[in-house]
């Protein structure tokens, strides 16, 4: 007797976590968000290195009321491949945000603000949460970002900062 399988069982791993990514996330994203409810999920991806890595789990809000601010690290869903994006406002104008990862040689564009979904509130990392990033600093990496990539000076500041950022998460 061949064993049936359900269909949402191919995207359940055996320890009950629900495995989505591209249009079936941005689905879920866009539906937790209709009901005014944050949502969480694990980030796959470089892009906002060193303040997200691959593998963190982010804690995404729904805009309710809010407008974004400069700094502010946004989700947003890429009309292309409707994947969900995370990346900092760095610019705007009118009703559109310039948006950048962190750790991108270049930016996404002017995203219109109707299309931005929500904001990251915490980073979970290793079981810990953290706010590295998305606090007042959240200005001066926008702003540093914004005129070149971030990355190129992260890079020779990380011996000074690393045991900074080690402190402030724990």
């Amino acid at each position: 007797m061949k064993s049936q399988r359900t269909e949402h069982s191919i995207f359940v791993k055996d320890g009950g976590e629900l495995l989505l990514s591209g249009p079936l996330l941005s689905e879920l994203l866009c539906a937790v968000f209709q009901r005014g409810m944050p949502f969480r999920f694990q980030a796959n991806g470089f892009s906002m290195s060193p303040f997200i890595k691959d593998g963190d789990v982010v804690f995404v809000f729904p805009l309710t009321n809010v407008s974004p601010g400069l700094g502010d690290v946004l989700a947003f869903i890429d009309k292309e491949t409707e994947n969900i994006i995370i990346h900092r406002a760095v610019g705007k104008k009118g009703d559109c945000y310039l948006m950048k990862g962190d750790n991108s040689s270049q930016a996404d564009g002017l995203i219109p603000e109707e299309d931005i979904l929500g904001y990251v509130k915490c980073i979970e990392r290793n079981g810990k949460k953290t706010f590295v990033g998305l606090g007042p600093e959240r200005l001066l990496i926008a702003f540093i970002n914004g005129r070149r990539p971030f990355f190129h000076l992260i890079r020779p500041l990380k011996r000074l900062v690393s045991p900074v950022f080690r402190r402030l998460s724990t």
